[in-house]
Protein backbone atom coordinates (compact mmCIF):
# COMPACT_ATOMS: atom_id res chain seq x y z
CA UNK A 1 0.00 0.00 0.00
CA UNK A 2 1.33 3.67 -1.24
CA UNK A 3 1.49 6.54 1.71
CA UNK A 4 1.75 9.48 0.63
CA UNK A 5 3.08 11.85 3.60
CA UNK A 6 3.93 15.37 3.47
CA UNK A 7 6.09 16.99 5.86
CA UNK A 8 6.57 20.34 7.07
CA UNK A 9 9.69 22.08 8.31
CA UNK A 10 9.06 24.96 10.66
CA UNK A 11 12.19 27.80 11.41
CA UNK A 12 13.64 29.02 14.79
CA UNK A 13 14.47 32.23 15.52
CA UNK A 14 17.60 33.20 17.41
CA UNK A 15 17.83 35.33 20.75
CA UNK A 16 20.78 37.50 21.57
CA UNK A 17 21.57 38.28 25.14
CA UNK A 18 23.74 41.04 26.78
CA UNK A 19 25.27 40.38 29.42
CA UNK A 20 26.71 43.38 31.95
CA UNK A 21 30.39 42.99 33.31
CA UNK A 22 30.27 42.45 36.75
CA UNK A 23 31.99 43.39 39.57
CA UNK A 24 35.74 40.88 39.99
CA UNK A 25 34.77 40.38 43.03
CA UNK A 26 31.89 38.03 42.29
CA UNK A 27 31.83 35.18 40.12
CA UNK A 28 30.50 35.55 36.95
CA UNK A 29 27.06 33.63 36.17
CA UNK A 30 27.00 30.31 34.07
CA UNK A 31 27.15 31.62 30.27
CA UNK A 32 23.38 30.78 29.24
CA UNK A 33 22.64 26.80 27.40
CA UNK A 34 23.28 27.76 23.70
CA UNK A 35 19.51 27.56 21.55
CA UNK A 36 18.66 24.92 19.44
CA UNK A 37 19.50 25.16 15.94
CA UNK A 38 17.55 24.07 12.76
CA UNK A 39 18.92 22.13 9.60
CA UNK A 40 19.74 25.48 7.97
CA UNK A 41 21.44 26.26 10.69
CA UNK A 42 23.62 23.31 11.07
CA UNK A 43 23.73 23.73 7.01
CA UNK A 44 25.57 27.08 7.44
CA UNK A 45 27.96 25.69 10.52
CA UNK A 46 28.57 22.15 8.84
CA UNK A 47 29.42 23.83 5.52
CA UNK A 48 26.21 22.50 3.58
CA UNK A 49 25.64 18.67 2.51
CA UNK A 50 28.13 15.79 1.86
CA UNK A 51 28.07 15.89 -2.36
CA UNK A 52 29.47 13.41 -4.41
CA UNK A 53 30.80 12.82 -7.67
CA UNK A 54 31.45 9.05 -8.88
CA UNK A 55 32.60 8.02 -12.41
CA UNK A 56 33.54 4.98 -12.47
CA UNK A 57 33.23 1.92 -15.35
CA UNK A 58 33.23 -2.05 -14.99
CA UNK A 59 34.39 -1.63 -11.09
CA UNK A 60 33.81 -4.35 -8.50
CA UNK A 61 30.82 -3.94 -5.55
CA UNK A 62 33.44 -3.28 -3.02
CA UNK A 63 35.74 -0.62 -5.50
CA UNK A 64 32.35 1.36 -5.48
CA UNK A 65 31.36 1.21 -1.86
CA UNK A 66 35.20 2.22 -1.16
CA UNK A 67 35.17 5.68 -3.70
CA UNK A 68 31.76 6.57 -1.95
CA UNK A 69 33.44 6.06 1.59
CA UNK A 70 36.45 8.13 0.76
CA UNK A 71 34.59 10.86 -0.11
CA UNK A 72 31.77 10.87 2.44
CA UNK A 73 33.86 10.11 5.31
CA UNK A 74 31.48 7.04 6.12
CA UNK A 75 33.23 3.70 6.35
CA UNK A 76 30.57 1.40 4.33
CA UNK A 77 30.76 -2.71 5.41
CA UNK A 78 29.51 -5.10 3.08
CA UNK A 79 28.31 -8.38 5.07
CA UNK A 80 27.86 -11.60 4.26
CA UNK A 81 29.33 -12.09 0.58
CA UNK A 82 30.39 -15.07 -1.02
CA UNK A 83 33.98 -15.14 -2.50
CA UNK A 84 33.40 -18.06 -4.50
CA UNK A 85 31.04 -16.25 -6.58
CA UNK A 86 32.02 -14.58 -9.74
CA UNK A 87 31.41 -11.12 -8.53
CA UNK A 88 29.80 -8.81 -11.56
CA UNK A 89 31.46 -5.31 -12.61
CA UNK A 90 29.37 -2.25 -12.39
CA UNK A 91 29.48 1.27 -14.00
CA UNK A 92 28.15 4.22 -11.63
CA UNK A 93 28.16 7.74 -12.85
CA UNK A 94 26.98 10.66 -10.07
CA UNK A 95 27.51 13.83 -10.18
CA UNK A 96 27.46 16.45 -7.37
CA UNK A 97 25.01 14.79 -5.36
CA UNK A 98 23.86 14.74 -1.88
CA UNK A 99 25.30 11.42 -0.14
CA UNK A 100 22.27 9.91 0.97
CA UNK A 101 21.09 10.25 -3.01
CA UNK A 102 24.65 9.05 -3.79
CA UNK A 103 24.42 5.83 -1.59
CA UNK A 104 20.80 4.87 -2.60
CA UNK A 105 21.95 5.04 -5.95
CA UNK A 106 24.62 2.55 -5.50
CA UNK A 107 22.29 0.47 -3.15
CA UNK A 108 19.87 0.01 -6.00
CA UNK A 109 22.41 -0.92 -8.55
CA UNK A 110 24.15 -3.15 -6.44
CA UNK A 111 21.65 -4.86 -4.68
CA UNK A 112 22.25 -3.85 -1.24
CA UNK A 113 20.08 -2.51 1.55
CA UNK A 114 21.50 -0.46 4.57
CA UNK A 115 20.80 -1.82 7.87
CA UNK A 116 20.20 -0.04 11.36
CA UNK A 117 22.94 -2.34 13.18
CA UNK A 118 26.43 -1.73 13.57
CA UNK A 119 27.95 1.03 15.64
CA UNK A 120 28.40 4.81 15.47
CA UNK A 121 30.98 4.92 12.87
CA UNK A 122 30.50 1.82 10.30
CA UNK A 123 27.48 1.82 7.95
CA UNK A 124 26.38 -2.08 7.45
CA UNK A 125 24.94 -3.15 4.11
CA UNK A 126 23.29 -6.30 3.38
CA UNK A 127 22.37 -8.06 -0.13
CA UNK A 128 18.63 -6.92 -0.86
CA UNK A 129 16.03 -4.41 -2.24
CA UNK A 130 17.04 -0.52 -0.73
CA UNK A 131 13.68 0.53 -1.52
CA UNK A 132 11.34 -2.36 0.83
CA UNK A 133 13.96 -1.52 3.29
CA UNK A 134 13.64 2.31 3.24
CA UNK A 135 10.12 2.61 3.01
CA UNK A 136 8.19 5.42 1.13
CA UNK A 137 10.89 7.90 1.01
CA UNK A 138 10.86 11.74 1.64
CA UNK A 139 13.91 14.64 1.03
CA UNK A 140 13.22 16.80 3.61
CA UNK A 141 16.45 19.26 3.34
CA UNK A 142 19.28 17.91 1.74
CA UNK A 143 20.76 17.67 5.01
CA UNK A 144 18.54 15.03 6.12
CA UNK A 145 15.78 12.61 4.61
CA UNK A 146 13.09 10.69 6.68
CA UNK A 147 11.24 7.96 5.53
CA UNK A 148 8.08 5.81 6.49
CA UNK A 149 8.39 2.58 7.41
CA UNK A 150 6.02 0.71 8.82
CA UNK A 151 2.68 1.13 11.10
CA UNK A 152 1.53 -1.44 13.17
CA UNK A 153 -1.68 -2.25 15.02
CA UNK A 154 -2.50 -4.38 17.97
CA UNK A 155 -5.58 -4.81 19.66
CA UNK A 156 -4.92 -5.60 23.12
CA UNK A 157 -7.45 -6.93 25.68
CA UNK A 158 -6.57 -7.10 29.43
CA UNK A 159 -8.23 -9.24 31.63
CA UNK A 160 -9.54 -10.35 34.83
CA UNK A 161 -12.61 -12.72 36.28
CA UNK A 162 -15.12 -11.51 38.60
CA UNK A 163 -16.22 -13.08 41.88
CA UNK A 164 -17.61 -15.98 39.85
CA UNK A 165 -14.71 -16.93 37.36
CA UNK A 166 -16.48 -14.99 34.55
CA UNK A 167 -14.14 -13.51 32.33
CA UNK A 168 -14.32 -9.35 32.21
CA UNK A 169 -12.18 -6.97 29.96
CA UNK A 170 -11.44 -3.66 31.76
CA UNK A 171 -9.25 -2.46 29.17
CA UNK A 172 -9.46 -2.46 25.81
CA UNK A 173 -6.60 -0.83 24.06
CA UNK A 174 -6.00 0.04 20.24
CA UNK A 175 -2.41 -0.11 20.22
CA UNK A 176 -0.59 2.25 16.99
CA UNK A 177 2.70 1.58 16.03
CA UNK A 178 4.92 3.63 14.13
CA UNK A 179 8.37 3.19 12.50
CA UNK A 180 10.96 5.38 10.00
CA UNK A 181 14.00 6.28 9.69
CA UNK A 182 15.76 9.51 9.18
CA UNK A 183 18.77 9.82 6.99
CA UNK A 184 21.39 12.28 8.20
CA UNK A 185 24.44 13.95 5.92
CA UNK A 186 27.63 12.50 7.52
CA UNK A 187 28.87 15.84 7.98
CA UNK A 188 25.84 15.42 10.88
CA UNK A 189 28.07 13.73 14.37
CA UNK A 190 25.62 13.01 17.17
CA UNK A 191 27.27 13.53 20.60
CA UNK A 192 28.64 10.32 22.17
CA UNK A 193 26.63 8.46 24.60
CA UNK A 194 23.59 10.34 23.33
CA UNK A 195 20.33 9.60 22.63
CA UNK A 196 18.34 10.46 18.97
CA UNK A 197 15.14 11.85 21.27
CA UNK A 198 11.39 12.02 18.94
CA UNK A 199 8.49 14.09 20.54
CA UNK A 200 5.09 14.22 19.65
CA UNK A 201 3.12 17.21 19.54
CA UNK A 202 0.04 16.58 17.83
CA UNK A 203 -1.69 12.86 16.42
CA UNK A 204 -4.87 13.39 14.78
CA UNK A 205 -7.23 11.23 12.95
CA UNK A 206 -9.61 11.83 10.08
CA UNK A 207 -12.54 12.48 12.40
CA UNK A 208 -10.39 15.51 13.58
CA UNK A 209 -9.87 13.46 17.31
CA UNK A 210 -6.86 13.68 19.20
CA UNK A 211 -5.14 10.21 19.04
CA UNK A 212 -3.43 9.94 22.64
CA UNK A 213 0.23 9.52 22.26
CA UNK A 214 3.39 9.12 24.21
CA UNK A 215 4.48 12.59 24.38
CA UNK A 216 8.61 11.08 23.29
CA UNK A 217 10.69 8.21 22.54
CA UNK A 218 14.52 7.92 22.49
CA UNK A 219 16.69 5.50 20.32
CA UNK A 220 20.71 5.14 20.76
CA UNK A 221 22.53 5.84 17.33
CA UNK A 222 23.14 2.56 16.26
CA UNK A 223 24.47 3.85 12.87
CA UNK A 224 26.84 6.98 12.07
CA UNK A 225 23.85 8.00 9.03
CA UNK A 226 20.79 6.07 10.18
CA UNK A 227 18.63 6.85 12.71
CA UNK A 228 15.61 4.72 14.14
CA UNK A 229 12.26 7.09 14.98
CA UNK A 230 9.71 5.38 16.69
CA UNK A 231 5.87 6.95 17.58
CA UNK A 232 3.47 5.26 19.69
CA UNK A 233 -0.19 5.88 20.14
CA UNK A 234 -3.35 4.64 20.61
CA UNK A 235 -5.83 4.66 18.34
CA UNK A 236 -10.31 4.35 17.91
CA UNK A 237 -10.75 0.74 16.89
CA UNK A 238 -12.59 0.88 13.71
CA UNK A 239 -13.34 4.89 13.81
CA UNK A 240 -10.27 5.93 12.27
CA UNK A 241 -9.47 4.88 8.90
CA UNK A 242 -5.72 7.38 8.33
CA UNK A 243 -4.26 9.49 9.98
CA UNK A 244 -4.91 13.14 8.99
CA UNK A 245 -1.79 14.61 10.66
CA UNK A 246 0.99 13.58 13.02
CA UNK A 247 3.44 16.19 14.08
CA UNK A 248 6.65 16.11 16.10
CA UNK A 249 10.12 17.18 16.04
CA UNK A 250 13.67 15.56 16.25
CA UNK A 251 15.94 16.12 18.44
CA UNK A 252 19.73 15.43 19.16
CA UNK A 253 22.93 17.19 20.24
CA UNK A 254 25.48 17.35 17.30
CA UNK A 255 28.75 18.48 16.67
CA UNK A 256 28.41 21.97 15.71
CA UNK A 257 32.46 22.86 14.96
CA UNK A 258 35.47 20.81 14.86
CA UNK A 259 38.76 20.96 14.53
CA UNK A 260 40.78 18.76 12.49
CA UNK A 261 44.49 16.80 12.91
CA UNK A 262 46.08 15.37 10.08
CA UNK A 263 49.17 13.22 9.21
CA UNK A 264 48.97 12.36 5.52
CA UNK A 265 52.10 10.16 6.20
CA UNK A 266 52.23 8.55 9.62
CA UNK A 267 55.85 6.49 8.47
CA UNK A 268 57.47 9.87 7.83
CA UNK A 269 55.94 11.88 10.27
CA UNK A 270 57.53 14.22 13.05
CA UNK A 271 56.57 15.51 16.37
CA UNK A 272 52.66 16.09 15.86
CA UNK A 273 50.98 18.85 17.72
CA UNK A 274 47.79 21.18 17.26
CA UNK A 275 46.09 23.19 19.98
CA UNK A 276 42.21 23.57 20.17
CA UNK A 277 40.30 26.15 21.95
CA UNK A 278 37.51 24.72 24.04
CA UNK A 279 35.19 26.86 26.11
CA UNK A 280 37.15 26.11 29.39
CA UNK A 281 40.42 27.45 27.45
CA UNK A 282 43.11 25.83 25.37
CA UNK A 283 43.60 21.99 24.98
CA UNK A 284 46.74 20.31 23.09
CA UNK A 285 46.89 17.65 21.29
CA UNK A 286 50.21 15.50 20.60
CA UNK A 287 50.75 12.26 18.53
CA UNK A 288 52.79 10.45 20.96
CA UNK A 289 53.03 7.21 19.41
CA UNK A 290 52.01 4.48 16.59
CA UNK A 291 52.29 0.53 16.72
CA UNK A 292 51.69 -2.00 14.77
CA UNK A 293 51.64 -5.36 16.20
CA UNK A 294 50.71 -7.62 12.97
CA UNK A 295 47.35 -6.05 11.21
CA UNK A 296 46.42 -4.08 14.74
CA UNK A 297 47.72 -0.88 14.99
CA UNK A 298 47.36 1.60 18.34
CA UNK A 299 47.34 5.22 18.35
CA UNK A 300 48.30 7.20 21.39
CA UNK A 301 47.38 10.63 21.80
CA UNK A 302 48.09 13.07 24.92
CA UNK A 303 45.85 15.78 25.57
CA UNK A 304 47.03 18.63 28.14
CA UNK A 305 44.54 20.35 29.21
CA UNK A 306 44.06 23.64 31.29
CA UNK A 307 43.72 23.47 34.76
CA UNK A 308 40.23 23.66 36.32
CA UNK A 309 39.79 27.05 38.02
CA UNK A 310 36.24 27.01 39.20
CA UNK A 311 33.83 23.80 39.05
CA UNK A 312 31.71 23.35 36.15
CA UNK A 313 27.97 23.67 36.14
CA UNK A 314 26.19 19.96 35.64
CA UNK A 315 23.45 22.04 33.24
CA UNK A 316 26.30 23.25 30.82
CA UNK A 317 25.41 20.65 28.34
CA UNK A 318 28.10 21.80 26.24
CA UNK A 319 30.92 21.29 28.59
CA UNK A 320 29.19 17.22 29.33
CA UNK A 321 29.57 16.59 25.98
CA UNK A 322 32.98 18.04 25.32
CA UNK A 323 33.94 15.61 28.20
CA UNK A 324 32.88 12.61 27.04
CA UNK A 325 34.23 13.30 22.98
CA UNK A 326 37.84 12.63 24.74
CA UNK A 327 36.64 9.89 26.10
CA UNK A 328 35.17 8.69 22.78
CA UNK A 329 37.73 9.92 20.41
CA UNK A 330 37.86 6.62 18.42
CA UNK A 331 33.97 7.94 17.18
CA UNK A 332 35.76 11.06 15.73
CA UNK A 333 39.16 9.07 14.06
CA UNK A 334 40.09 7.45 10.98
CA UNK A 335 43.15 5.56 10.07
CA UNK A 336 43.59 4.99 6.45
CA UNK A 337 45.36 2.93 3.95
CA UNK A 338 47.21 4.45 1.15
CA UNK A 339 43.97 4.34 -1.16
CA UNK A 340 41.80 5.90 1.60
CA UNK A 341 40.26 2.86 2.71
CA UNK A 342 39.27 2.50 6.32
CA UNK A 343 41.12 0.16 8.67
CA UNK A 344 38.44 -0.46 11.35
CA UNK A 345 38.29 1.07 15.06
CA UNK A 346 38.00 -1.28 17.62
CA UNK A 347 38.28 0.38 20.77
CA UNK A 348 40.14 2.87 23.19
CA UNK A 349 41.72 3.14 26.43
CA UNK A 350 42.16 6.35 28.81
CA UNK A 351 45.04 6.76 31.43
CA UNK A 352 45.35 9.87 32.23
CA UNK A 353 45.91 12.25 29.53
CA UNK A 354 47.00 9.61 27.40
CA UNK A 355 44.34 8.31 25.11
CA UNK A 356 45.10 4.98 23.15
CA UNK A 357 42.96 3.91 20.20
CA UNK A 358 43.37 0.83 18.81
CA UNK A 359 42.65 -0.25 14.84
CA UNK A 360 43.05 -3.68 13.26
CA UNK A 361 42.83 -5.11 9.44
CA UNK A 362 40.12 -7.78 10.37
CA UNK A 363 39.11 -8.29 6.45
CA UNK A 364 41.31 -10.71 4.22
CA UNK A 365 42.00 -10.63 0.38
CA UNK A 366 42.31 -8.11 -2.52
CA UNK A 367 39.49 -5.21 -1.33
CA UNK A 368 40.94 -5.62 2.33
CA UNK A 369 42.57 -2.18 3.64
CA UNK A 370 46.38 -2.01 3.27
CA UNK A 371 49.17 -1.10 6.14
CA UNK A 372 48.34 2.41 7.69
CA UNK A 373 49.14 5.21 5.80
CA UNK A 374 47.43 8.66 7.12
CA UNK A 375 45.41 9.93 10.43
CA UNK A 376 42.56 11.98 10.91
CA UNK A 377 41.15 13.28 14.04
CA UNK A 378 38.24 15.72 13.79
CA UNK A 379 37.82 16.88 17.49
CA UNK A 380 34.76 18.20 18.46
CA UNK A 381 35.11 21.54 20.40
CA UNK A 382 31.26 22.41 20.84
CA UNK A 383 27.82 20.71 20.51
CA UNK A 384 24.46 22.07 19.93
CA UNK A 385 21.23 20.42 19.77
CA UNK A 386 19.30 20.11 16.43
CA UNK A 387 15.79 20.24 15.87
CA UNK A 388 14.07 18.91 13.38
CA UNK A 389 10.28 19.68 13.12
CA UNK A 390 7.84 17.02 11.02
CA UNK A 391 4.53 16.56 9.96
CA UNK A 392 3.49 13.48 8.78
CA UNK A 393 0.19 13.88 6.47
CA UNK A 394 -2.70 11.04 5.33
CA UNK A 395 -1.39 8.17 6.58
CA UNK A 396 -3.59 5.24 6.19
CA UNK A 397 -4.64 3.44 9.62
CA UNK A 398 -4.17 -0.53 9.33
Amino acid sequence: MKRFLVFALASFFGWSFVVQAQPTSVPNPPAPAALPITLSDAAQLLGGPTLVTMHLKEASAQAVLDALSKQSGVPLRLLFTDDAVPAPKYTINIENQPFWTALMEVCRQLQLAPQLAGDRITQDLLPGNSDESLGAVIPVHPLVTLTAREMRHEHIFSLKADDKGAFQIPQDVHAIYFNGWALVDPKIRVAPNSTINVDITAAVDDKGQELPHNQGGASFVQSPVLWDLQLNMEGRGDASKKLASLKGVIKAFIVSKSERLEVPDLANAGPVSKIIKTPQGNETYHLMDLAQDGKQYEVTFSINRPAQTAPVPDEDINVQQLRNARQDLGSFTRLLDAQGRDIPYVSSKVNGEAVTLTFARQAEGENAPGAAKRLVLDIPVEFRELQIPFEYKDVPLP
